[in-house]
């Protein structure tokens, strides 16, 4: 059957746009972006991402990898049962293996960026150290909302120490300054840069290393689960040219500096 030069321009242009669909779908990341909780991996203004630390990352690595990234902003819960659900695929955020609430629903990419250690921010004059989890006992902690740790959750269960959910970082300082908590766990880089930037130091508070109740460990970048494998192998092989090239740990650094 011979097609007619108006059909065969016809199928041309269609053929053309399909697989242009198909190359963009192929080529486009859903990243998606923690609200208030993610700081300084993560930063908002409004409902637009405006940068971070994981971001930044995240950024280069899909430019180098040339993918297109749709910035999905929401608080915690909400990126939570995106992730559950699949609602938005494929996509592209990032974890630490050590919280494994949804791993069943990603894929790690085996590319370490970071590593990060926990600190307890203190205005009580009685810790001075924390040289095991039994000093913690007794004591009325601040944790940010949505955030388990292992550590602490069974003393918490058996009534050996207190363990209170914060909404912001300045909720966590406030209750701090007011001495109604003995402390504020959470990861020292993010502790220490929203302590910066939200100008919230009192003279009182103090810095006490965790290490020997959290451990340290890294943080990761995580896709969905089917995300298809020539996908995955072209970004670790990015990240890893990012690591060799200091690429990330200078991103780090400028969020390392208070």
């Amino acid at each position: 059957m011979q097609l007619s030069n108006i059909s065969q321009t016809c199928l041309f242009l269609c053929c053309a746009l399909f697989l242009h669909g198909a190359v963009a779908k192929e080529n486009k990341l859903n990243y998606l972006v923690i609200n208030e909780l993610s700081v300084p991996f993560q930063l908002v203004e409004g409902d637009k991402s405006s940068g971070g630390l994981v971001t930044e990352i995240v950024e280069e690595a899909a430019k180098r990898a040339d993918y297109k990234l749709n910035y999905i902003v929401g608080s915690n819960d909400r990126v939570e049962t995106i992730i559950q659900y699949g609602l938005q695929q494929p996509w592209i955020g990032y974890t630490a293996k050590v919280w494994k609430s949804l791993r069943d629903y990603m894929r790690y990419l085996e590319v370490p960026l970071f590593e990060v250690s926990h600190s307890l921010l203190t205005c009580d004059s009685q810790i001075t150290a924390v040289p095991g989890v039994t000093h913690l006992r007794g004591k009325h902690l601040a944790i940010l909302k949505s955030f388990d740790y292992p550590e602490l959750t069974p003393l918490a269960r058996n009534g050996e120490l207190s363990l209170t959910n914060v909404r912001s970082y300045r909720q966590g300082f406030d209750l701090l300054r007011h001495l109604r908590v003995n402390g504020f766990v959470e990861m020292d880089l993010r502790l220490k840069y929203n302590l910066g930037t939200l100008a919230a130091k009192d003279d009182c508070m103090r810095f006490i290393d965790l290490k020997h109740v959290i451990p340290t460990f890294h943080i990761y970048l995580a896709v969905s689960r089917d995300l298809d494998e020539n996908t995955v192998r072209k970004l670790e092989k990015t990240l890893e040219g990012m690591r060799q090239d200091d690429t990330i740990k200078d991103i780090v650094k400028r969020y390392n500096q208070y």
